[in-house]
């Protein structure tokens, strides 16, 4: 038997230009010219379909059976848009869409919210979107003594923190005011927000809503824009406390061992404890006592305006032998951005519902205002702290002219002391 020759197999044939898939599928893509001739370009020749049966040959062009068997499924060749049919498509859709909002438009379906949550509420609305910084206490105090009131109050409230002392005072004022404080909690609320929610007679928690720990945050010694966690201090004496006994311990039972009876439980001890006091006291030694003074103090502040804005509300729940909720809100979570959400705080407070009704509705309108803390979305000092509903009897809702609350324009952050001070701020 003759040799088979490799190169006779995959080389191609050429055919007038052509070249025939059949006679080699398995040929490279770009095959050698012949050894003699000329140079010629080539195509792909295509091998002929099988011949159609007589049956089928018998029936139309254009019946399912011959279409099946040209597009190789069973049925007719599904409908392809063109780029023509799809943009005249879309531009019928668009037709038959209505115009987006005018800003006068958006500002009437807003105030017409705000009127109708008002009223389902008989409360007045307001709507806080700023960090707690004075003079923003004394601004909204001001507004609210000189208003005609409402029976209740619903507050849409959303920040970073700030102090305490502004949140009491703000709280306070509502609580002597109002015989009901609600307070909207739709997206992110953290620190003297917390604070100021102590003094909510109920809570309504949307989706996105989140309070955070109200632990007070002390600026750091020579940073810039760095803060501690009041908290530090404790949990440093707590960790020390822990360690320094175990030494002891430790030292103790391997002394009694080792000497197998001959070392009393005294002398054990006094060599341990002299042992153990060595190790840690250089550590204790780089406490500064002024420092840890005066950050109990601020972490005190902040409990006490929250116990005192709790008694108003009796809100919080508080269980004998068990820490109550101001205690578990101060030290019972490890970090400053834990975060409570309503599953959580269902464990802290008496009353928490979620939005419905026309507040719902308003809050969706509201967007980002009412879910978004204006500073952590913009980058900018201005704030929110208005009222948004009209006084009994008026007409007009106090809504900007592009369909969104009027801001504020805040003057920086001017109780920040500049003589090493320790305010109570918790954010």
């Amino acid at each position: 038997m003759a040799a088979l020759d490799a190169h006779a197999i995959l080389r191609p044939r050429f055919d007038h230009q052509t070249w025939d898939e059949s006679a080699c599928p398995a040929a490279q893509p770009y095959p050698k010219t012949p050894a003699s001739g000329p140079r010629r370009f080539w195509t792909w020749r295509r091998a002929r379909p099988a011949a159609r049966s007589s049956q089928n040959s018998r029936k139309p062009s254009n019946s399912p059976e011959k279409v099946a068997s040209r597009v190789g499924m069973q049925g007719p060749r599904p409908y392809l848009p063109s780029a023509g049919h799809k943009l005249l498509s879309s531009q019928r859709r668009l037709a038959g869409r209505s115009k987006l909002p005018t800003p006068e438009e958006m500002k009437k379906k807003l105030a017409e919210a705000v009127e109708a949550a008002a009223v389902e509420g008989d409360a007045d609305l307001i709507l806080l979107n700023s960090d707690l910084f004075p003079p923003l206490d004394y601004n909204l105090v001001t507004k609210i003594c000189a208003r005609k009131r409402r029976k209740n109050v619903i507050v849409i409230l959303s920040s970073n923190g700030g102090f305490a002392e502004v949140a009491y005072r703000i709280a306070r004022a509502l609580q002597t005011n109002y015989t009901q404080v609600t307070v909207v909690i739709a997206g992110w609320c953290k620190s003297a927000g917390t604070i100021f929610c102590t003094g909510a007679h109920k809570i309504v928690f949307g989706v996105h809503g989140e309070l955070g720990p109200i632990d007070v945050q002390i600026r750091r010694e020579d940073e810039i824009g760095e803060r501690d966690s009041g908290l530090s201090v404790d949990a440093a004496f707590e960790s020390l406390s822990r360690a320094t006994f175990k030494l002891f311990e430790t030292f103790m039972f391997d002394i009694k061992e080792h000497s197998f009876g001959s070392i009393t439980f005294k002398t054990a001890a006094d060599i341990a404890s002299s042992m153990a006091v060595g190790l840690v006291s250089p550590i204790f030694g780089q406490l500064d006592p002024i420092k840890i003074g005066e950050t109990h103090r601020s972490v005190r502040i902040a409990e006490e305006y929250a116990r005192r804005l709790a008694k108003g509300s009796r809100n919080l729940k508080s269980r004998e032998g068990t820490s109550d909720a101001i205690e578990m809100l101060l030290r019972g979570y490890p970090a400053h951005g834990f975060v409570i959400d309503k599953a959580e705080a269902v464990a802290l407070f008496e009353r928490i519902e979620d939005i419905n009704g026309k507040l719902a509705e308003l809050v969706e309108l509201l967007g980002a205002s009412a879910t978004t803390p204006v500073e952590s979305r913009q980058g900018s000092n201005t704030g929110i702290a208005e009222f948004i509903n009209a006084e009994p009897g008026s007409q007009t809702a106090n809504i900007g002219g592009d369909g969104h609350p009027k801001a504020r324009k805040r003057r920086g952050k001017a109780a920040r002391t500049g003589n090493g001070e320790v305010r109570a701020g918790t954010s």
